[in-house]
């Protein structure tokens, strides 16, 4: 069973390079130094959302749903996955009043006591920013 490729050394986390490709076919193989593409980077965490986010055809809304998380969350994990593919200046920054919005939920559920102070921080600690 093939193991997927790692992007980052398991020891010093700097970028791999493939020495070797070989075919299953005709058992051709060739050696070289190759890169990986941008994609063999990504962890597998942000493997899965790019995977989920084509899934929901590009929908937040969808995705909130999916991963059952907040949507200040999807739009954090969406802006750390561009930024990883390099693209990070042109994904739309995270709207700020609804972030604040969610924070004052997750106060108000404390609170009343819907949520535990350990429900409350972990949920802020997911809203990051």
């Amino acid at each position: 069973m093939p193991y997927p490729i790692p992007g980052r050394c398991p020891v010093c986390g700097k970028e791999m390079s493939v020495a070797e490709l070989h075919c299953k076919s005709c058992r051709m193989s060739l050696s070289g130094d190759f890169t990986l593409c941008e994609f063999c980077s990504l962890t597998p965490q942000q493997r899965a959302l790019l995977k989920n986010f084509v899934a929901t055809g590009g929908s937040i809304k969808e995705l909130e749903g999916v991963l059952g998380v907040s949507y200040p969350t999807v739009k954090k994990r969406l802006a750390e996955l561009a930024n990883a593919l390099g693209v990070h200046g042109h994904f739309p920054k995270t709207d700020t009043r609804q972030l604040a919005n969610e924070r004052s939920t997750v106060l108000e559920q404390l609170a009343n006591g819907k949520l535990s102070a350990e429900e409350a921080i972990s949920k802020l600690n997911e809203l990051g920013e």
